[in-house]
């Protein structure tokens, strides 16, 4: 129960946002020299549970490289907290938990130790030693006003309260996208939810690509307008496109998808090679080697089984030479090497989703607090708001920003 010599900050979710939320309340408490309970609540039995499973294991928790072009959904919200909350700020924030990190040549940061759950040791640590309590397995159903505070569950008084519950990505790991039906309760909107980071379905699909991975680029369009583009390592499996590049134009894809927009995606599979430069290429092998097979030499450009995939589509046989190759067939090789559409009748949902595209914008909190703009004392922060990135630690580094400012406005506002 809160008294009057010691109000209470509750904080729903004891995920990335959460924590750094909680920690921040605590710290600046202590630094100012007051004095508040600080209670950190989580419908999991394991804190930080969908940490652990972040960068593979690794826990890639922010990169050199911040800028919203690697970013979705409010881009206020997101610039805004970036500014109030600047990269080094992050950084300066798990440095100052004890954290060693280093940055890969892609510009991804890590532990030195490579492993999620130093993080995570060091998250809870800090927890207790600031004096946060943390209740595990305790599911939020209701949130009621009462007055200028809040009753959570009908038992649970607080003076302020962070929302911290992530979305609906990934509900082995408890976000199920219950914090949603708390908001609407609440007479607070939200954008559509779509699954983003995952992997993208494709009418038609040749189940013999299953398993192939391949470098290429791939193009999103949708009505003749390219929506997104990415470029790395493609996997092809039994029902259409994975890896890095196809997960992060997925989000992209599943809003067009959720509109009844007709999406393809367009993949190249030699990225950075004109027509004139390839075709002298083909050129001189043909002249060289006339007997080659199509398939052999198609094999050292592509995959073997996406080589005789794409001949096929073509028109051409991978037992034919070389040398049998026309204009024509030139032209329809190439057109399948740089320009493969596929087809994208949608993408895997929720359960395969490593985040949530969609939430709570700039409409319904103030970007430069994340507080409620309908319910004073209630912020938001993390992937319930409206913000989502591609892969390389970007989705990390916004939790703990807009978790940081949100725990940093709740004091403010809590003591005035």
């Amino acid at each position: 129960m809160m008294t009057k010599n010691k109000p209470t900050v509750a904080l729903v979710g004891a995920g990335a946002s959460g924590i750094a939320a909680a920690v921040t309340v605590a710290k600046t408490l202590k630094e100012t020299g007051r004095t508040a309970r600080v209670l950190l609540l989580d419908s999991n039995d394991v804190f930080a549970k969908k940490l652990y499973a972040t960068g593979n294991g690794r826990c890639n928790y922010s990169n050199e490289d911040i800028s919203d072009k690697y970013y979705h959904g409010s881009k206020v919200l997101l610039n805004t907290v970036c500014e109030k909350i600047p990269p080094s700020e992050v950084r300066s924030f798990f440095s100052d938990l004890g954290l060693s990190s280093f940055a890969d040549a892609a510009g991804r940061l890590y532990p030195r130790s490579r492993t999620a759950s130093a993080v995570v040791d060091l998250l809870y640590e800090n927890c207790v030693s600031l004096g946060i309590e943390i209740r595990l397995s305790y599911k939020v159903e209701t949130l009621e006003r009462q007055g200028s505070a809040w009753l959570i569950n009908q038992e649970l008084h607080a003076d302020k309260l962070i929302l911290a519950a992530g979305g609906a990505a990934s509900p082995a790991h408890g976000t199920r996208g219950d914090v949603f039906r708390l908001l609407k309760a609440l007479g607070i909107t939200y954008r559509p939810l779509c699954p983003a980071l995952t992997s993208m379905t494709v009418s038609g699909f040749p189940k013999s690509l299953k398993g192939v991975r391949a470098n290429g680029s791939i193009a999103l369009v949708c009505e003749g307008e390219t929506l997104e583009a990415d470029e790395g390592e493609l996997q092809y499996t039994e029902y259409g496109l994975s890896g890095i590049p196809a997960m992060n134009v997925s989000g992209t894809a599943a809003r067009a998808l959720f509109q009844k927009r007709e999406v393809q995606a367009i993949v190249d599979c030699l990225p950075g090679l004109d027509f004139p430069e390839w075709k002298n290429e083909f050129s001189s092998v043909r002249a060289n080697t006339p007997a080659l097979s199509l398939g052999a030499y198609l094999s050292g450009i592509v995959p073997q089984r996406l080589a005789h995939v794409l001949l096929s589509e073509a028109g051409l046989k991978a037992e034919d030479p070389i040398s049998s190759l026309q204009t024509k067939g030139v032209g329809a090789l190439w057109k399948e090497l740089k320009e493969k559409r596929y087809r994208i009748s949608g993408v895997k949902g929720f359960d395969f989703a490593q985040v949530t595209s969609g939430g709570v914008d700039e409409t319904e909190v103030d970007p430069a607090t994340l507080e409620a703009k309908k319910c004073k004392g209630l912020y938001l922060c993390g992937e319930t708001l409206d913000v989502d990135g591609v892969c390389g630690g970007y989705n990390l580094h916004w939790a703990w920003a807009s978790g940081i400012l949100a725990g940093k406005s709740c004091v403010l506002e809590l003591f005035g």
